[in-house]
């Protein structure tokens, strides 16, 4: 008969994951990532929410820097779900420059979340940081272009 496993740490297990990929963003070279994938998201942050939904839609993200404040970006109903999560220091509504909800305002809503992920690298990286992104749309990737990101 075999002995029963211990249960798993899941303090532990974040914070090693958390720390993995801190550690792999210095190692390529960047202060900071936006990670939007779910499965990315999930592994730094332990956080959960809605993963196959926004596997096709870039309606959530996490800003993780290197060193710092871990903030998490969900839907303005959802922030208490990452509450208990160590791993994430601020929870925030996030923007989208989704069509279905921006329509024709698409653009400046992406303008306005490069705004926000620009002030948390420069505040918490310094001008001239650079910043990784797992995954991105052309409109917020301009939009940083034109910040100097």
């Amino acid at each position: 008969m075999s002995e029963p496993t211990a249960p798993v740490d899941q303090v532990r297990l974040r914070a090693y994951r958390l720390n993995r990929t801190r550690a792999q963003l210095s190692r390529f070279g960047m202060d900071a990532a936006v990670l939007f994938d779910p499965l990315n998201l999930r592994y730094a942050t332990g956080c959960r929410n809605m993963q196959v939904w926004t596997s096709h839609h870039l309606a959530r993200y996490v800003f993780a820097p290197v060193e710092g404040p871990v903030t998490l970006f969900d839907y303005g109903g959802a922030l208490h779900l990452s509450d208990d999560l160590e791993t994430i220091d601020e929870a925030r509504p996030a923007r989208s420059w989704d069509y279905f909800g921006s329509g024709g305002r698409a653009e400046e809503h992406a303008e306005r979340w490069a705004d926000e992920i620009v002030d948390l690298l420069h505040h918490h990286c310094g001008r001239g940081a650079v910043l990784g992104i797992d995954r991105a749309d052309l409109l917020p990737m301009l939009a940083l272009q034109r910040r100097g990101v």
